[in-house]
């Protein structure tokens, strides 16, 4: 088995998931912010900063076209998407 390990711009990650083209990997922090990082490489291909609290839930809709981010504070974001996953 090989594993690869990432290093993120982030604090405490406490949520991730995968895009379902499995090219990308969506994580979500304490500290606020998403990031979406390429499966192949690691890089940074976006961040999302724009949350007020912890987000402590990702999913991808069907087809990666919607993010949706659950916070620490009982609350639910939904992102655009459409030009990360195609």
């Amino acid at each position: 088995m090989i594993y690869f390990l990432f290093s993120v711009p982030q604090n405490e990650i406490l949520c991730t998931t995968i895009s379902h083209n499995n090219e990308q990997i969506v994580t979500g922090s304490r500290d606020r912010l998403i990031i979406v990082l390429c499966l192949e490489t690691g890089e940074v291909e976006h961040s999302v900063e724009q949350h007020t609290d912890a987000i402590v839930a990702v999913a991808l809709t069907q087809d990666d076209a919607l993010l949706i981010s659950g916070l620490l504070l009982n609350k639910i974001k939904k992102s655009i998407f459409l030009f990360i996953f195609f």
